[in-house]
Order: C-alpha cells, then sequence, then structure tokens
C-alpha cells in the first residue's frame, strides 16, 4: 500500500485482498475456457475423435438402412409377380388342384375376386417397396399418388367383403332332419361294430371335427357320432339327425335330405359305414348325429372298430367310451350296465 501511496488501514488492506482475489479468479477462468477449447474446440483431438464415431455410426445405419431397403424391393416385387401372376391367370388355375372348391363356393373364385384380391395384397406390397426405395435413394412420392393408391385399396377391400357376404349368406339359415328307422331283430344280443374300409382321403376339408371329402365323383362326410340310449317304446331304433345350412330354410332342408347313411344288419351283426354321403354335391355344413335306441334287456357288444363313432355313451359306470369297447353292455332300467367287466 505505501508502494501505491495509499495509506496503511483495514478499509484498503480489505481492498487490495478483494483486488487480489478477483485477479486470481480471472487467471483461473482464463486457464479453464483454453483447456477446454484445446480439448473439445472444433479442431481439437476429442472432437475430431467424437465426429469420427459419430461419422462410423451414422454410415453403418445407412448402410444397414440400404440393404434393408434392397431387400424390400427384391421381396416385395417377387411377391408383387406371383400376385399379379394370380390375377391375369385366374383363380380357377390357383385353385383347381383342390376338388373342395367347387363344392364350398364354386361362384366365388372368378377373374373380377382374383383381380380384387390381387389389389388388397398388392397394394400393401407395393407400399413396402416404395418404403425401400426410399431408404435406398430417398425416392419420394406425392401425396396425391398416396391418398389415390390408398383410396383403391379400400375400394378392393369393399369388394372381396362384398363377395365374402355372398358366400356367408349360402350358410345362414340352419335345418334339420329326423329320420327314425326300426330294426327288426329276434336276437337278444346284437354285436355292433363299424365298416374299416381302408380310404385314401387326399383332400379332406375338417370343419367342426367333420370331414369332407370328395371321393370316386361323390362327396363324402367323415366324423358322425354314435349315442346309445334307452328305447322309450321297447322298440330297436336307429335315429338319424342331419344338419345343413343354407341360404334359407328351404334350402337348408333339402341340403339335409341329401345326407345319406346305411348300415347293414347281418343276423346279429350291425354294421355302420364309416361315412355319410352328400347327394347334393355341395358341401353347407352337413353334419350326422346318429342314435341307437335300444329295449331293455338287450345286450350289445362295443366292437373296437366303434373308436371313432361313439361318443360320450351314458352308463352306469360312469366308463370312458374307449374304455367301453371289448365289453358286452346290457341295458337295464338305470342305462347300460357291463356284464363282461371285471
Amino acid at each position: 500500500l505505501e508502494m501505491k501511496g495509499e495509506k496503511v488501514n483495514i478499509n484498503n488492506i480489505e481492498k487490495n485482498i478483494k483486488d487480489e482475489l478477483n485477479i486470481i479468479e480471472n487467471k483461473i477462468l482464463d486457464a479453464d475456457k483454453k483447456y477446454t477449447k484445446e480439448i473439445f474446440g472444433a479442431n481439437s483431438f476429442f472432437r475430431k475423435i467424437v465426429d469420427f464415431c459419430i461419422r462410423v455410426i451414422t454410415g453403418i445405419f445407412k448402410f444397414a438402412g440400404s440393404c434393408f431397403g434392397i431387400f424390400c424391393i427384391l421381396f416385395g416385387g417377387i411377391l408383387l409377380f406371383f400376385i399379379f401372376s394370380f390375377a391375369f391367370s385366374g383363380a380357377e388355375i390357383l385353385f383347381q388342384n383342390h376338388p373342395m372348391v367347387e363344392h364350398v363356393c364354386s361362384n366365388f373364385f372368378n377373374n373380377k375376386s382374383a383381380t380384387w384380391l390381387s389389389l388388397f395384397i398388392g397394394i400393401p406390397i407395393v407400399a413396402i417397396i416404395l418404403f425401400g426405395l426410399r431408404l435406398v435413394n430417398n425416392t419420394k412420392i406425392h401425396m396425391n399418388y398416396k391418398i389415390g393408391i390408398f383410396v383403391l385399396w379400400i375400394i378392393s377391400l369393399f369388394f372381396l367383403l362384398n363377395s365374402a357376404k355372398d358366400i356367408s349368406i349360402e350358410f345362414q339359415e340352419e335345418a334339420k332332419n329326423t329320420i327314425i328307422e326300426n330294426i327288426i331283430t329276434e336276437s337278444d344280443t346284437l354285436y355292433l361294430s363299424m365298416n374299416d374300409v381302408d380310404r385314401v382321403f387326399d383332400n379332406a376339408f375338417d370343419a367342426k371335427g367333420f370331414k369332407v371329402t370328395p371321393f370316386e365323383d361323390n362327396l363324402m362326410g367323415i366324423g358322425m357320432q354314435l349315442d346309445i340310449v334307452k328305447s322309450k317304446e321297447d322298440n330297436l331304433n336307429i335315429i338319424k339327425e342331419a344338419t345343413a345350412r343354407g341360404k334359407n330354410k328351404q334350402i337348408a332342408k333339402e341340403m339335409t335330405e341329401g345326407v345319406g347313411f346305411e348300415f347293414l344288419l347281418e343276423d346279429d351283426n350291425l354294421i355302420f359305414d364309416d361315412f355319410f354321403t352328400i347327394s347334393t354335391q355341395k358341401w353347407r355344413m352337413q353334419e350326422l348325429d346318429l342314435t341307437l335306441e335300444i329295449p331293455v334287456g338287450m345286450v350289445i357288444f362295443l366292437d373296437h372298430s366303434l373308436e371313432d363313432l361313439i361318443y360320450d355313451i351314458k352308463n352306469v359306470h360312469n366308463m370312458w367310451d374307449y374304455d367301453m369297447l371289448g365289453h358286452y353292455w346290457k341295458m337295464e332300467k338305470e342305462g347300460l350296465s357291463c356284464i363282461s367287466c371285471e
């Protein structure tokens, strides 16, 4: 303070200390800025490393995007080729190897339906291809074209739903037809079995457990169900209950009347066919349930060939259907009772 020509007192000492501290603080801040600039500046080594890493990562993502875009283009192009081949060749060619088509909905798969189906599937595939082009070379499509393509897709969806509605109409009503056949036999014991014919069904159509297949120019159903109950009038009867669908009740009734089932009584052997026929040659969800009514006191033997035919037969022992096979059963007032079980 004396060198500066200032008085030595408390105030001047305090002021001088503050000035020195400010000078030191400014030097520290200047050094910090210089160090930060050297480390993180635009031309610093650390900044160059960060920029290089960013460029590498960006390049990897661009390369991966381009590869994915090329895959979208190739995959979409192949699918589009098959779709348009389907549209221009006609749906009949695609489905001609499956005979069930003509029995289910022969009028649905025509050229118009094929065209609408091709547009419905093909337009999303075109969108995938355009997405791939944008990833590869940033190709952009005008909004008007996008709207037009979307509207065309909505139109194709509308016509497809309309065609599906036409098919659903064919199945909207259900009808049943019950036929009771009396079986006359002098024997008090019946041996029940089912024909075991070795058939190869290549084009079976499975619906709710009932299989339908063309076989030797006939439409056959597989998957009947047989129940055995006590007769109400002490008669031996077989009840055939066929169900089917159609546009209306009358047509559905006609479809049930076209369901045929045969069985053969040879002495004391009652042999069931392993299929039912559909004479209308149209599949309208035909099903067949069989019920064998036997009088009290009659004995039946269930052959193992009935394994796929019997279903939920009530008995006094609460035995499963499969366990009932190979045994003699007598119809009591309470129900079927096994007389050969241990």
